[in-house]
């Protein structure tokens, strides 16, 4: 079960911090029209295989640290919702407990931030 979903305000606060990870589940194409500041890109196709990746491996391949299944501050988005909804399942399937969707996805991102 996961841990509910993430605001625009925690996701804008989140953005601006060092600590905690916003997963982007988008595919890259779309990512390279915008993006979420400090927001790491795993495709959703991609997601479970990325979470059961050793720490090294994923460390290699999205060029940060791999979360813990505590870490406090996970939250996934997509566009508009639902591919960050099923990414949030994964992770929770996974035992990362505390993973939030953020429901306004970039969708509500962009309209807030004027992009």
């Amino acid at each position: 079960m996961s841990a509910g979903d993430a605001t625009y305000e925690e996701v804008k606060k989140l953005s601006q911090s060092s600590t905690g990870y916003i997963i982007d589940v988008r595919n890259p194409e779309e990512v390279q029209r915008g993006k979420i500041p400090n927001s790491i890109n795993i495709p959703v196709a991609e997601f479970e295989a990325a979470l059961r990746m050793d720490p090294e491996t994923f460390q290699k391949t999205f060029h940060v640290e791999k979360p813990k299944p505590s870490e406090e501050n996970i939250i996934t988005h997509c566009f508009m919702g639902k591919r960050g909804a099923q990414a949030t399942a994964i992770a929770a399937a996974l035992g990362y407990s505390h993973a939030r969707n953020y429901p306004g996805a970039y969708m509500e991102w962009a309209e807030k931030e004027g992009h």
